[in-house]
């Protein structure tokens, strides 16, 4: 692979013209269920590493710093992702949905925000309504 930022962007375009409009449309929707994948992967290990920071006795915000570390993210952007994060782990309907590339992470911080302020069971139930209508079941 070349080291060139130009080299590199007219590889990968020469590589997706060389595609015929099926593959390119499949490439494409590969790349989205991938990523929404990873979104969801992201998820479990931020919030895993959150708590392992935690078991050592470091300040929640300590887990956010080492994030942003290693996610090349200012400290305040960590800390958003790691509550996004936190808060799809503890909604399994939405977690599932998202990794299984049915919603998108966008539509799933609509749902939290949905759910939000929202009691058990009233939002265990709204979650299942939520991600049906996205196409969850």
């Amino acid at each position: 692979m070349s080291s060139d930022p130009g080299q590199r962007l007219a590889d990968a375009r020469a590589a997706a013209a060389a595609l015929d409009d099926q593959q390119a449309v499949d490439a494409f929707a590969d790349v989205q269920a991938r990523m929404r994948a990873l979104h969801a992967e992201e998820a479990v290990l931020a919030t895993d590493i959150a708590r392992r920071v935690e078991a050592l006795g470091m300040r929640v915000s300590g887990a956010a710093d080492q994030l942003a570390v290693l996610a090349v993210i200012s400290p305040r952007s960590a800390d958003t992702l790691l509550d996004f994060c936190g808060q799809v782990v503890d909604r399994p309907r939405v977690w599932a949905a998202l990794a299984d590339g049915l919603i998108d992470k966008a539509k799933a911080r609509l749902i939290l925000d949905l759910l939000d302020g929202v009691d058990d069971p009233q939002r265990e139930r709204l979650s299942s309504c939520l991600c049906k209508s996205a196409g969850f079941s």
